[in-house]
């Protein structure tokens, strides 16, 4: 009652005025143009990064150069007085040498301090970076998808799995699906919520804007990203929910589309750990076959490991014939590419298990490989050798294989690393070279035409408290405050390097004031038993391998 009577007490003129200041605000021209405009600014402030991820050159004004190139300038300066001395028959060729051998040398020491500070992360650098905290909500990524046409859009979905560990919460709180855009990394384009937590997303080749999206609880459903309705937006073109028969029963880890035969018709193909391989059809409305219902084979049920986490030599030998142990749980897979009718795949199971399968066949295996001993999360073709596939496990190892050997034909583990190998990408661009993710927060890039033992560049995203925590507050901890978002900002903000790395960096007698010290001792134990960051996904940009 107190606000109707506020309400009538408003001068007629205020009303008038609020109701067209609300007309002008919620125009759809105006907040068109208010959304254009944010993005030339965004591309103006991210204007270098975007040049980096294009691979273009960047063109500085002659100021900047001279600030950012000081030193070599001065050197340059001091080969040109040398150059007015000298007669110009032919050292104005040796002392363009110098100056071309100096610049090498330079560079040759970079690498050879980055090699010896075991450090080959400054070739890498974090261009862009999609987060958004009141969106995501503490949810981890668990897939990425680019888009088939638009290179700059990519699809990310979030959710709360117990895969990667993410146990904060057992309630399943729900997912999210965030479009991202180069046009501006700072807030995505399009959100969709979803009321379980996504496992797995992938864009259509065919018919771009149609998006698969596979869930926690087992459902598929297939959204068009085109809808701009409120009503229509978050609701799906089709889901199997209203398959009669069902469907998938357990989380769906990896949906795919396949273009099968001459007149490339396209086919969304799903795993889930629930056995079942699931072809799904968009010709009438959503139908549904099972293309492969996995089974344990009897040489592999003897190398299963009791903990995934732990030795791969610590197996068990399993006897039991009984319709659960021979049942077995599918993570992934991936069709043999340049195959026009794409039956031939491979599937990567729980068990640590490798199996090529056909279309042909829902009840058996063409064959069998050798080599994992714990689940297989990830496995890929190589799109410039179709016959090359690789996988991760588990068991600590990446492996290479031939589609025709049974064993693999590299077996690669980064030296002193003991957690799983989460995700695997191969690189567009080279043949050679693909990227890896870690459990205990690393990534890695491999490049086989240099070495097969280690990856040619390694970067941890481990905590950094160097960045949290100022100098003065390391040389006197005593003295300093700690600020009171400190937690919060960690807890909330990407973190790059070991916490060891940061008490290195102060002197005894700063890491002694910091033990002493109650207060920072105490930041000190809550940072320490901080989780580690655990990587789920890697992919490389289609448009821009690099």
């Amino acid at each position: 009652k107190e606000k109707e009577k506020e309400v009538i007490e408003k001068d007629s003129t205020e009303i008038l005025f609020e109701n067209e200041v609300i007309a002008i605000l919620s125009n759809p021209s105006l907040l068109k143009k208010l959304e254009m405009m944010e993005r030339a600014v965004q591309q103006n402030a991210y204007h270098r990064r975007h040049l980096l991820y294009r691979d273009l050159p960047i063109i500085d004004d002659e100021n900047n150069k001279n600030s950012n190139n000081k030193s070599n300038d001065v050197n340059n300066d001091k080969i040109d007085s040398r150059r007015n001395n000298e007669n110009l028959d032919g050292n104005v060729h040796e002392l363009d040498t110098e100056r071309s051998l100096n610049s090498n040398l330079n560079s040759t020491n970079n690498q050879s301090n980055n090699s010896a500070n075991n450090s080959s992360t400054s070739n890498v650098q974090v261009l862009f970076r999609y987060y958004n905290k009141e969106l995501i909500q503490n949810r981890a990524v668990t897939a990425m998808a680019w888009h088939a046409i638009n290179a700059d859009l990519l699809a990310v979905g979030y959710g709360k799995i117990d895969r990667f560990k993410d146990i904060n919460e057992s309630i399943d709180t729900g997912g999210l699906i965030l479009f991202w855009s180069l046009r501006n990394p700072d807030y995505p384009e399009k959100i969709l919520r979803t009321v379980h937590s996504v496992t797995s997303l992938e864009f259509s080749r065919l018919s771009p804007l149609i998006l698969a999206v596979g869930f926690i609880n087992g459902d598929v459903y297939i959204y068009d990203t085109k809808r701009d309705n409120d009503n229509e937006w978050g609701k799906p073109l089709y889901s199997s929910t209203n398959i009669h028969g069902g469907g998938h029963t357990d989380p769906v880890w990896q949906v795919k589309w396949v273009t099968k035969g001459i007149e490339r018709i396209e086919s969304l193909v799903s795993i889930s750990t629930d056995g079942l391989i699931i072809e799904w059809n968009l010709k009438k409305g959503l139908s549904m076959n099972v293309i492969m219902s996995l089974k344990r084979s009897n040489n592999i049920s003897s190398n299963i490991t009791n903990n995934v986490t732990g030795n791969p030599s610590a197996s068990i030998v399993e006897e039991s014939n009984g319709w659960i142990s021979r049942s077995a749980s599918g993570f992934c897979f991936d069709f043999l590419p340049n195959d026009i009718s794409s039956q031939i795949y491979i599937v990567g199971t729980e068990d640590g298990s490798l199996h090529k399968c056909s279309t042909s066949y829902s009840e058996q295996y063409l064959d069998t490989f050798t080599g994992h001993y714990g689940p297989i999360y990830r496995s890929k073709f190589s799109l410039k050798w179709p016959q090359i596939f690789l996988t991760c496990s588990a068991d600590w190892s990446i492996k290479l294989y031939h589609i025709q050997s049974r064993a693999p034909l590299i077996s690669m583990k980064t030296t002193g690393e003991d957690y799983s190998i989460t995700d695997i990408s191969w690189c567009p661009g080279n043949s050679t070279i693909f990227a890896a993710v870690t459990a205990n927060g690393k990534l890695e890039i491999w490049d086989l035409s240099i070495s097969s033992i280690d990856p040619i560049v390694l970067i941890d995203t481990d905590i950094d408290l160097s960045k949290y925590i100022s100098d003065d507050l390391l040389n006197n901890p005593i003295d300093e405050k700690v600020n009171n978002e400190l937690v919060d900002d960690l807890l909330d903000k990407p973190i790059d390097k070991p916490l060891d790395k940061l008490i290195n960096k102060s002197n005894d007698k700063a890491t002694d004031k910091l033990a002493e010290s109650p207060v920072n001792k105490l930041v000190y134990n809550l940072l320490n038993n901080l989780p580690k960051r655990e990587l789920t996904s890697v992919l490389f940009g289609e448009k821009s391998p690099i």
